[in-house]
């Protein structure tokens, strides 16, 4: 950023965002779209007339400034009593409620947008307040508490990422009768269950277990999950998800720490049969989004809630969980593990592999597969391959090719780092099968001689299997990859990512039905799942001549991926769905949609994916693209 073109000022901060927009937008997204638009509309004339100004408004966001910390207040009251008018309009569940949190604090202005840090605590102050309520920060209660008749309640120091010091926060009391009052500074919780005495929640309780702190906490009250708005029915055993740890260290490249902190507890957890356990991939949608525990529990449809904190100085490690009962609102405990920090990965090593994976026999009995084999002693190697698999993620060209790089270079610091063997032989199979190189024939033959390497070392590995699994399936060996997905199955049920597979190969197998029910569990546990998962549903769908249930999903996949290679394969789908419900004209578009959307998108290229051992429906769905125009 140059200096000539910012400045620093103190400002007021106001920071809105819509509650449960997501839901809303799959359930009847033209009419979120005109609510949103009446609401940001009702926002910006209120923030004008309180001599305020509107910076941006994003999809279900909005941040604004004000020169006035009074004004600001005033305003989001009025905007809140405004909004309660409009939603009493609505049916229940189409209601659109936002939470408003307002900050004062010093940000860099360049051109009409702020930066810093006193926008970031606006949007911590959101997170934290009730759909269609106010937090403010004790900076804003200082100033207001003499001038403006309301109410406030203190919810106590909450922490805020990358600043050292914990934020005094308070929730405006906007009802007539709570004006003048003040609820305590502090709010404590008593701990009330120290252990559990069921077996799959005694098994997280494990996760810091060496330093205990079951003395009173200074903690906010926690808004209790609504069953009513649960998205999902909760599962009949425990169901945890765990939230992204948070780097409250000055440096951000120890966010590297706190996630895989995080997937390491995640994986571990997933190998017990008797929890339900949400996926990674949908805990880290959550990632620096200041969101409250209630929302995360509804949304993913969860009772118990992991979350914590790492924070890293000199030498000194301070790791900090706690895990909470989202529904009845309770905290059941916290630990703080105070360490040496001479050697990171052995910290994290500790903490989340040794302790958990001493209490694994006896608490649920030996599992076939052992999630810490694969793994590496060596930091560098460990740092590598945590960029590699963030790169990797969203499998486009450059990530591609850049995740490769990350996974070769992990190599040279250990070459007996089986994940990383993994993951280089995964993004070469990524880029043989989508194109990524000049050579795909020689990409693939080179991840299958990967995969052969590895699996006779390492036949319990679920990396291992599922990438031997994947070059079956492209040399079509298909009953051999079905053996190795349902063996992964056996030794991880509780992982999104071994359903899908093995959802992937059933299909190949022509078991479109069963490949469905294990597309559906996988989508249960990951509920935020990539894209890939209905791509290939889909053409379960298709092959099951479930067309209705296959244009619902493809058109979920128009919403969810944009412009994408899944997009493009959304289109094309649609094009064979459209012609076997005798529709060639709506055919024929959706199939130059697909082209336009992926070039590379031939019968050739389109060959590499779409397989199986009825060489009937093969021919079929290609002669279903040919006559409508797909070249070779």
């Amino acid at each position: 950023m140059d200096q000539d073109t910012f400045k620093r000022k103190l400002t007021t901060i106001f920071n809105a965002d819509a509650v449960g927009y997501s839901k809303l937008m799959g359930d009847d997204e033209a009419a979120t779209v005109k609510t949103i638009t009446a609401y940001q509309k009702i926002m910006t004339d209120l923030i004008i007339q309180h001599r305020g100004r509107v910076i941006d408004s994003p999809g279900d966001n909005l941040l604004a400034e004000f020169g006035s910390v009074v004004d600001a207040v005033q305003c989001a009251v009025a905007i809140q009593k405004e909004l309660q008018v409009r939603n009493n309009q609505l049916l229940e569940n189409r209601k659109m409620l936002f939470r408003i949190g307002i900050n004062l604090g010093d940000v860099i202005q360049e051109g009409d947008r702020i930066y810093g840090d006193g926008v970031n605590i606006a949007a911590r102050l959101e997170g934290l307040a009730e759909p269609g309520g106010i937090c403010i920060s004790k900076t804003i209660y200082d100033h207001i508490k003499k001038k403006v008749n309301l109410g406030y309640e203190f919810l106590g120091e909450q922490p805020v990422k990358n600043i050292s010091e914990p934020l005094g926060v308070y929730k405006l009391l906007t009802k007539p009768e709570d004006a003048g009052k003040l609820i305590g500074e502090k709010s404590t919780i008593n701990f009330k269950r120290p252990w559990f005495a069921f077996g799959g929640l005694a098994l997280i309780v494990l996760i810091a277990g060496a330093v205990s702190l079951w003395n009173d906490f200074n903690l906010p009250d926690i808004e209790a999950a609504n069953l009513e708005k649960m998205a999902f029915e909760l599962p009949e055993k425990p169901s945890i998800a765990v939230l992204p740890f948070t780097n409250l260290s000055d440096d951000p490249e120890y966010d590297l720490v706190s996630d895989a902190l995080t997937n390491d507890i995640i994986s571990i957890l997933s190998y017990q049969n008797d929890l339900f356990v949400i996926d990674r991939h949908s805990s880290f949608f959550y990632k620096d989004k200041p969101v409250k525990i209630a929302t995360v529990a509804e949304e993913l449809g969860v009772q118990h809630v992991l979350e914590g904190s790492i924070q890293i100085s000199g030498n000194r490690i301070r790791v900090t969980a706690q895990l909470i009962d989202a529904i009845n609102g309770e905290h059941l405990w916290t630990e703080r593990y105070d360490k040496s920090f001479t050697d990171i990965f052995k910290v994290v090593d500790d903490i989340t592999f040794n302790i958990i994976s001493e209490a694994q026999s006896e608490i649920v009995g030996e599992s076939p597969g052992d999630p810490r084999e694969g793994g590496t002693e060596n930091l560098e190697a460990w740092l590598l391959y945590q960029k590699a698999t963030k790169y990797g993620r969203n499998q486009t060209e450059e990530e591609n090719h850049k995740a490769l790089e990350l996974f070769e270079q992990a190599l040279e610091k250990d070459p007996g780092f089986v994940n990383a063997r993994v993951g280089k032989g995964w993004k070469i199979w990524h880029a043989g099968l989508k194109g990524y190189t000049e050579k795909p024939e020689e990409a693939l033959k080179k991840a299958e001689e990967i995969a052969q390497q590895l699996i006779k070392d390492h036949p319990n590995n679920v990396g291992v299997n599922a990438l031997m699994a994947a070059v079956h399936m492209t040399n079509r060996e298909f009953p051999e990859a079905l053996a190795l997905a349902e063996k992964n199955v056996e030794i991880d049920s509780n992982s999104a990512k071994t359903n899908a597979d093995l959802a992937w190969i059933l299909l190949s197998n022509m078991q479109p039905d069963k490949s469905i029910d294990h597309f559906e569990k996988a989508m249960r546990l990951d509920p935020y799942y990539p894209p890939w998962y209905l791509n290939v549903m889909i053409r379960s769908y298709v092959l099951a001549g479930r067309y209705n249930e296959a244009k619902l999903a493809i058109q979920e996949q128009l919403r969810r991926s944009p412009g994408t290679f899944f997009n493009g394969q959304a289109h094309l789908n649609l094009a064979v769905v459209y012609s076997k419900l005798g529709e060639p004209e709506k055919a024929k578009d959706e199939l130059a949609k697909a082209i336009e959307i992926w070039p590379k998108n031939t019968i050739s290229f389109v060959r590499r994916e779409v397989d199986c051992t009825d060489q009937t429906f093969v021919a079929d769905y290609f002669q279903t693209l040919q006559l409508l125009g797909l070249p070779d």
